[in-house]
């Protein structure tokens, strides 16, 4: 008998000490994941250029039933960018991402206390994040890009065809973009783009420098005030800091002056309620005329390129164009009139549009009329 209560109290002591172990471990667990998902990460999001703290959470499973229309084919930085607001009356926001699916739903409205739940069990493709808030970008202090990239071609020399030029860049270091001034973002489909966008403004002295983040085609234009020091080893990033060294158009120019004896074309083009005759001439392009960019846009063809430069005619802003056909950009250049005419080169491999006049007047239809 004695026993027989001496086995069944061994008994319920080990059943004890195993549930007092599983518990136990139960709440490590727990508390484990808490410190994992309440730790703050650090992302760049290119959209807004802001650095945005983003912390794992966990969800009620009965709040999964009431998540609303994903968006698809974005990407995490975007789904960040989407569905926060400085002004959400909870000073954060909360949001569903599926990196499979590349799908993002924002979760609005709903109180935190109501929806966070650390120790409730998750749906593997879809996770929950919450941004606590997004500081900006420029004149941010610390680096946090941790990974190191290996062999790095920090100088390559890079053809921008919107310009009909080759320029250097320099790659630098993702941190020392929060040195630079911003003064403008773009969405661009490729890094040749964005540099050319920069080296329009280059002229005037506005751009030195660009951000470009691929995966969300943002182009940040950035201003250098004093050279950067690179003392940061580079670091994995997917936007990309690029330096404008100098650019250069290739191409052995003649000395000797002459003028350009071509008679031009008359350009008969509706602008507005008006309608004007403009003489065209196709001359050659000079890296002369480089120096005397003034704006660069996407055209969808050069009947649009030539016609909004000559809505500008009048008003002295723009009378060349150089139209770049293969990505579709339309340069406007400001050229001395008296010796646009003039041609310094034998080649005849880029050529500018260059209006000599515009005149108001009756049209007739011809293979000239733009309307």
């Amino acid at each position: 008998m004695y026993h027989h209560h001496s086995s069944k109290g061994r008994l319920l002591k080990m059943q004890k000490f195993y549930f007092n172990t599983s518990y136990l471990l139960f709440c490590a667990f727990c508390s484990l994941l808490q410190v994992s998902y309440s730790s703050e990460m650090k992302i760049y999001v290119p959209v807004k250029d802001k650095i945005c703290l983003i912390q794992k959470i966990g969800i009620r499973q009965e709040i999964l039933n009431s998540i609303g229309i994903f968006l698809s084919a974005v990407s995490f930085k975007y789904c960040i960018a989407y569905s926060y607001s400085d002004f959400s009356p909870y000073n954060y926001s909360i949001f569903a991402y599926n990196e499979k699916a590349r799908s993002c739903s924002p979760l609005y409205d709903i109180a935190e206390e109501n929806i966070i739940d650390n120790c409730s069990e998750q749906l593997h493709d879809l996770q929950f994040y919450k941004v606590t808030h997004c500081l900006p970008a420029e004149g941010f202090m610390y680096s946090f890009e941790e990974e190191v990239e290996e062999n790095v071609n920090k100088i390559n020399a890079v053809k921008l065809k919107a310009t009909a030029e080759i320029c250097i860049v320099e790659r630098h270091p993702f941190s020392e973009n929060f040195l630079l001034k911003r003064i403008g973002m773009l969405f661009l489909n490729s890094l040749e783009l964005c540099l050319a966008h920069c080296r329009v403004l280059s002229v005037p002295g506005k751009c030195h420098a660009v951000l470009f983040s691929a995966e969300e085609k943002v182009c940040l234009l950035l201003r250098q005030n004093q050279p950067l020091q690179s003392r940061d080893v580079m670091r994995k990033s997917e936007s990309q800091l690029f330096t404008l060294n100098y650019c250069y158009y290739n191409m052995t120019e003649s000395s000797e002056r002459r003028y350009y004896n071509g008679t031009g074309i008359i350009i008969n083009l509706r602008i507005g309620s008006m309608r004007v005759q403009c003489t065209v001439h196709q001359i050659p392009l000079l890296s002369e005329h480089m120096k005397h960019q003034c704006l660069l846009w996407n055209s969808k063809s050069f009947r649009y390129c030539i016609k909004f430069c000559a809505r500008h005619f009048q008003a002295n802003l723009c009378n060349a164009v150089y139209f770049e056909a293969e990505e579709k950009t339309c340069l406007h250049l400001l050229l001395n009139a008296s010796e646009a005419l003039n041609e310094y080169s034998e080649s005849k491999r880029e050529t500018v549009h260059f209006i000599e006049k515009c005149v108001e007047g009756i049209m007739y239809l011809n293979k000239h009329f733009l309307k």
